[in-house]
C-alpha cells in the first residue's frame, strides 16, 4: 500500500489533476463553459492552473486545425451544451444575441461533432439565421421556426402574422417562434416558484460580483429537488433568480427529468453595458429516446423608470437587441403554445396584445413591488387574450398566481 504522503504530495496532485482534465469526463453541468479548447496549446495548457469553472472564452476558428478532435470526445455531446459554449463566446465578445443565429450555430457544430455530418463551414456560421434544422441529425430532435398553423389560425387573412420576416404590424416588434418537443398534450402541470430574493443578491451582480455560494444554490436546488417530485412538467420562476453561471446546471436538469423552465437570469455585466435576460428551457426526446434541451436566451425590451435610475447609480446602460426592435417569443412546446414576458413588458399594452388567437398561456417572471398595479393588468391581458396568465414574483412582495379567463378569475 502506498504510503499516504506520497500519494497527496503536490506532484502527484498535480499529475492526477493533469489526467482528470485530459480525460474530458468531469461534470460538465457544474461548468460555465462545457467545450473548453483543452487541445489548443496543450503543454502550455498543463502547466497553467486552468479553472473548469471560469475558462477563458474561445471561437472556433477556421484555421484550428485540433477542432477535429473534438470528435473523439468519449462521449456524447449535447445540444444545450453547444448552445452554452456559443452564448459564452457572443457574450464574451460583447455581441448581441440573436436567436435563430446562436441556435442555427449550434445546431452546425452538435452535427459536426457528433458524427451527423463530416463538414462544417465555420465561414458561413455567423450568416446562419432561419433555417428549420432537421437534415443532418435524427427528425424531430429540435426546434422549427414556424408553428406549422398558418392556415389554421383565426387570423384575417388566414395566413400567421408571423410568417413574414417574424415582424408585426406595428414594425417595431419582432417575434421568433420556436417550436421544441413533438408530443401533442391537452393538459401540463405547471409549477410557479414562489420564494423570496434577495435584494443584496441583485446589488451584488450590478458590481459583478454574483453571489454563488453554497447556501444559495443549496435553496435553489431544493425547491427545483420538490418541483421534480411533484411531477412538475412546466416550471416558471421569477425575474432575475438564477446566476448565469449556473444555467448549465438548469438545463441538464431539464433534459433530464423533461421538465420545461422559464427562469429570470441576473444581470450580466460586460463593460458598462447591462444584459436582463430571460430563458427558456425546452426539452425534447426523439424516437430513439435520446434527451436534449433546447435554450433560448432574449433581452429584456422594456425597464421600469427604478430599474434604469438603478442602472445609472451604477454607470450601467442596457443592452439593446440586435434589430433595435422589441423581440419576442412564441414557444411551442408539445403542442401548448405560451409566450413568456419579463416584467415591465406587460405594461406596454400593445406589446402584450401581440399574441392574441395565438397562446394558451402568457407567463410573467417579474421581480416587483407594486403588485397592485401588475395583477391588474394580468387580470386584464387574460381576458383580452383569452388564456391563462402565470405571473411569478418574489414571495416578500406577492402577486404569485394563475388567471384564468372564466367569469369570476380565480387565484390558484
Amino acid at each position: 500500500m502506498r504510503n499516504i504522503d506520497e500519494l497527496f504530495n503536490a506532484s502527484s496532485v498535480e499529475d492526477l489533476r493533469q489526467k482528470y482534465v485530459l480525460s474530458y469526463l468531469y461534470k460538465t453541468s457544474l461548468m460555465k463553459d462545457p467545450l473548453f479548447p483543452i487541445n489548443k496549446e496543450l503543454n502550455n495548457f498543463l502547466k497553467s492552473n486552468y479553472d473548469l469553472i471560469n475558462p477563458q472564452f474561445f471561437n472556433f476558428d477556421k484555421n484550428d486545425k485540433n477542432i477535429r478532435e473534438y470528435q473523439y470526445y468519449p462521449r456524447y455531446i449535447q445540444f444545450h451544451e453547444v448552445t452554452i459554449h456559443i452564448l459564452n463566446t457572443e457574450l464574451f465578445n460583447c455581441k448581441q444575441l440573436n436567436i435563430n443565429r446562436y441556435l442555427s450555430k449550434s445546431k452546425e457544430i452538435y452535427d459536426f461533432f457528433n458524427g451527423f455530418k463530416t463538414e462544417i463551414d465555420l465561414e458561413s456560421l455567423d450568416d446562419c439565421e432561419n433555417n428549420d434544422k432537421f437534415i443532418k441529425s435524427e427528425p424531430n430532435l429540435f426546434y422549427k421556426n414556424s408553428c406549422e398553423a398558418a392556415y389554421n389560425c383565426d387570423d384575417k387573412d388566414g395566413q400567421c402574422k408571423f410568417i413574414v420576416n417574424y415582424d408585426i404590424p406595428t414594425n417595431d416588434v419582432r417575434v421568433h417562434i420556436i417550436k421544441c418537443g413533438f408530443k401533442k398534450q391537452s393538459r401540463v402541470e405547471v409549477g410557479l416558484l414562489n420564494t423570496k430574493l434577495n435584494e443584496k443578491d441583485l446589488e451584488k451582480a450590478l458590481i459583478g460580483n454574483s453571489n454563488r455560494s453554497a447556501n444559495r444554490l443549496d435553496r435553489i436546488a431544493r425547491i427545483i429537488n420538490e418541483a421534480i417530485h411533484k411531477k412538475v412538467e412546466l416550471l416558471i420562476m421569477p425575474e432575475v433568480y438564477i446566476p448565469y453561471e449556473w444555467v448549465p446546471g438548469i438545463l441538464d436538469i431539464s433534459r433530464t427529468h423533461s421538465m420545461a423552465m422559464v427562469f429570470g437570469i441576473e444581470p450580466i455585466i460586460h463593460g458598462n453595458n447591462v444584459g436582463n435576460y430571460i430563458g427558456i428551457a425546452l426539452p425534447s426526446e426523439t424516437e430513439s429516446k435520446q434527451k436534449n434541451c433546447t435554450l433560448i436566451m432574449r433581452l429584456k425590451n422594456s425597464y421600469s423608470p427604478e430599474e434604469l435610475r438603478e442602472y445609472r447609480k451604477h454607470n450601467l446602460k442596457p443592452k439593446k437587441n440586435e434589430s433595435n426592435r422589441h423581440e419576442y417569443v412564441l414557444c411551442i412546446w408539445n403542442d401548448i403554445y405560451f409566450a413568456p414576458y419579463y416584467c415591465y413588458e406587460i405594461a406596454n399594452i400593445d406589446h402584450r396584445a401581440i399574441f392574441k388567437s395565438c397562446c394558451d398561456m402568457i407567463t410573467v417572471s417579474e421581480y416587483n413591488k407594486d403588485t397592485a398595479y401588475f395583477t391588474a393588468i394580468a387580470e386584464s391581458l387574460s381576458r383580452d387574450l383569452f388564456c391563462y396568465c402565470i405571473k411569478v414574483n418574489s414571495s416578500e412582495f406577492g402577486g404569485t398566481c394563475i388567471l384564468q379567463p372564466s367569469k369570476s378569475e380565480k387565484n390558484i
